[in-house]
């Protein structure tokens, strides 16, 4: 290199100051680094994330206890419940209704009439009753029991004090020798069940023929407090009983009535749309032979 040049830069190198060009450039470095941040310790960090997620979770179930509360009904007052208790209780009284009607004889039967000590019962004491005599002699005689509504046949019937039961009338004498309560019609609709009037045995479920062509069905039961007697039912249809079935006074059903037949003695008290189902107590064995002189009786009716 020629010595001009090398002058010139030594020229150069005197307006340099060495002290401060290290100064400044100490402190672009001081300007330029960073502080170190403090370090948090491991088991502060986690004890604070453990209390982080434990609001989050608390936070969110009281919102959902709020909410469901917001949706909950009002509780019932005391009176509320009482009457809630009643209703309750009332249900279960009216089911038990309905099971014993279901059973075939709704509440408690009631009597209407009594032969030497058995009772004669109807399902229900709005069941009206026409006594009138039997076409037979052989058939027992009824007392009745209820309020008499009319007595057409006083020469044969005296009636006594009325009593608890079905309304009751005594038919006007047909021209029988016998009894005026040898036969009873239970007045009821067609169609409508037909009750046990005793508790015993079914002994028989047969068919017969009746005046005019008619053809009829007899259903006969020997009680259990008198094995001596059978109680006959005539007039039903859809008969739902069998020989040797067991049988409820006023609950087991036996049929129904059948529809209404012309000419029947009990018309005038049945009235429009009423159908008769006769009934008898006869001996449940057989009896002596009938007297010869004795009038003529009629088929069954």
């Amino acid at each position: 290199m020629p010595s001009s040049e090398l002058r010139s830069l030594g020229e150069l190198g005197r307006g340099l100051q060495v002290g401060e060009g290290r100064s400044r450039g100490r402190t672009r470095r001081k300007g330029i680094t960073a502080r170190p941040r403090p370090r948090v310790p491991r088991p502060l960090l986690a004890v604070l994330a453990v209390a982080a997620v434990t609001v989050a979770y608390l936070s969110f179930t009281a919102g959902d206890q709020l909410d469901d509360f917001a949706h909950q009904p009002p509780a019932p007052s005391a009176a509320a419940e009482s009457s809630a208790s009643d209703g309750e209780r009332g249900s279960a009284e009216a089911r038990r209704d309905d099971e014993r009607a279901d059973r075939g004889g709704g509440r408690e039967a009631t009597v209407f009439a009594t032969v030497d000590g058995l009772a004669l019962r109807v399902a229900s004491a709005d069941t009206e009753v026409a006594f009138l005599e039997a076409s037979r002699g052989t058939a027992h005689p009824m007392a009745p029991v209820g309020e008499l509504a009319a007595n057409a046949n006083s020469a044969k019937f005296t009636a006594g004090q009325d009593t608890d039961g079905p309304r009751y009338h005594v038919l006007p004498t047909l021209g029988y020798p016998w009894p005026a309560t040898g036969a009873a019609a239970l007045l009821l609709e067609p169609g409508a069940p037909v009750h046990a009037p005793v508790d015993g045995e079914v002994t028989e479920v047969a068919r017969y023929p009746m005046g005019g062509g008619h053809v009829d069905v007899r259903v006969r039961i020997v009680p259990d407090d008198d094995g001596d007697v059978a109680v006959e039912l005539r007039h039903l249809s859809a008969v739902t009983v069998e020989p040797g079935d067991r049988v409820e006074a006023g609950r087991s059903t036996l049929g129904v009535v059948r529809e209404h037949l012309p000419s029947h003695p009990a018309d005038a008290v049945a009235g429009e749309g009423g159908a008769p189902v006769r009934l008898e107590v006869r001996p449940s064995r057989d009896v002596a032979p009938p007297d010869p002189n004795a009038p003529a009786e009629d088929p069954e009716g």
